[in-house]
C-alpha cells in the first residue's frame, strides 16, 4: 500500500510569505534541538529510524577503534611504522567519512541493536552487551591479525606462487567466506527456522540483493579493465573486500552474530589504513 510522502518539516517558503515557519520549529532552541537530536522526519512507524546519537555512536566507535587498534599493532612489534599526525588525522577522517556514509543508509540497523533505543531495561542491557561485543570483536581480531602477520605461512598473496600449506590457508579462507554468503542467503528466506533469530525486513533484503549485484559488477569490471592493460597487475586488496563486506552486512544486521561479522569486516578496512597507502586508481594494489 502506497504511503503519501510527508514533506511538512521541509516545506519551501513562498516569496510572499517569507516569515512563515513550521509550527514545530518556532524558535532557536527548537531548531538546535532538532539539529542535534533528530535525523529526518519524526516517523515512529519506521523501525529503522535513526537519531543523531546513533550516527555519532557508530562514527565515534569506528574512529576510536582505529586509534586503539593502531596502538595495539604498534605494541605488537610487527614492523608497523609510526604514522605522522597528518597521516593519522587523514586516516581517521577517511574511516569516519566511510562510516558516516554507511550509517546514513535507511536499512542500517546498528542503532536498533545497541543500547540507544528507548526500550525496557532488559533490552537496554542486551543492546549494551551487543555493542561491547562489536567493539571487542574489532580489537580482538586486530590482535589476531597482528600475530598472524609474524607467521610466514600467512605472508603470501594470490598473485604469487603458493606452497601447499599456503594454498590450504586460502582454501579455508574462501570456504569461510562461502559459508558467510550461505548464511546471508539463508536470511533472505522468511522460513520458520530463520524468523526466530534472523528476520530482516523486506526493504533490507532488497537492499542486500541490489548491493550484491552492483558490487559484483564493479569487481568483475575491474578485472576486465585491468586485463586490457598489460602493465596492470590485478590484485584486489582486502581493503576493497572489507568495504564490500561491510556494505553487504549492513542491511542484514539484526542479531549479535551479525555484529560480530560486521566488526571483523571493519577490521579489514582499519588494518589497511595502518599498513598501506590505498591507491584508488590501481584497484587497491
Amino acid at each position: 500500500m502506497n504511503k503519501a510522502l510527508n514533506f511538512t518539516p521541509y516545506r519551501l517558503l513562498e516569496d510572499n510569505n517569507v516569515n512563515d515557519v513550521d509550527d514545530n520549529v518556532n524558535d532557536v532552541d527548537d531548531m538546535c534541538s532538532i539539529v542535534f537530536t533528530n535525523c529526518g522526519p519524526d516517523d515512529s512507524s519506521e523501525p529503522e529510524q535513526q537519531s543523531c546519537g546513533g550516527h555519532l555512536l557508530y562514527i565515534g566507535t569506528i574512529s576510536l577503534t582505529f586509534l586503539m587498534g593502531y596502538w595495539i599493532q604498534r605494541s605488537q612489534e610487527i614492523g608497523l611504522r609510526e604514522l605522522t599526525c597528518v597521516e593519522l588525522y587523514g586516516d581517521i577522517c577517511a574511516v569516519a567519512f566511510l562510516s558516516f556514509a554507511i550509517s546514513l543508509t535507511k536499512w542500517h540497523g546498528f542503532e536498533k541493536l545497541t543500547c540507544l533505543s528507548k526500550r525496557p531495561r532488559h533490552d537496554f542491557w542486551c543492546g549494551l552487551v551487543r555493542y561491547i561485543l562489536f567493539v571487542v570483536t574489532i580489537l580482538s581480531t586486530t590482535v589476531v591479525y597482528g600475530i598472524m602477520s609474524n607467521i610466514p605461512l600467512f605472508q603470501s598473496s594470490l598473485n604469487v606462487d603458493l606452497s601447499d600449506d599456503q594454498f590450504l590457508v586460502y582454501v579455508v579462507l574462501f570456504s569461510l567466506m562461502f559459508l558467510i554468503f550461505c548464511y546471508w542467503i539463508w536470511k533472505l528466506f522468511s522460513c520458520h527456522s530463520t524468523k526466530v533469530y534472523c528476520n530482516p525486513r523486506l526493504e533490507n533484503k532488497i537492499a542486500f540483493i541490489r548491493l550484491l549485484i552492483v558490487l559484483t559488477a564493479v569487481t568483475v569490471i575491474s578485472y576486465v579493465v585491468c586485463a586490457s592493460d598489460e602493465s596492470c597487475d590485478w590484485h584486489v586488496h582486502h581493503y576493497f573486500f572489507g568495504i564490500i563486506l561491510v556494505m553487504l552486512s549492513s542491511p542484514l544486521l539484526d542479531n549479535w552474530f551479525d555484529l560480530i561479522l560486521h566488526g571483523v569486516f571493519w577490521m579489514l578496512i582499519l588494518e589497511t589504513q595502518w599498513h598501506w597507502t590505498v591507491s584508488l586508481d590501481s584497484f587497491f594494489i
